[in-house]
């Protein structure tokens, strides 16, 4: 929630190694600036900035090697 933020994901299979690429959306009738980074082979951290308050829907999807 918040005008900023971030929250990590973990998923549950792993990619053989971090070049995959993960595309991320914001639904919301104020989007924020949206960002990612990869950590590991199966974790990666979503990043939002300059949104509207309160809660927001975001989605991602991942794929790669």
């Amino acid at each position: 929630t918040g005008s900023t933020g971030n929250f990590t994901v973990t998923m549950p299979k792993s990619y053989l190694n971090t070049n995959y690429v993960v595309a991320v959306s914001m639904a919301d009738n104020n989007p924020a600036e949206l960002s990612y980074t990869i950590t590991n082979t199966n974790v990666f951290e979503v990043y939002w900035a300059n949104g509207g308050g309160g809660s927001h829907n975001i989605s991602w999807i991942a794929f790669g090697p």
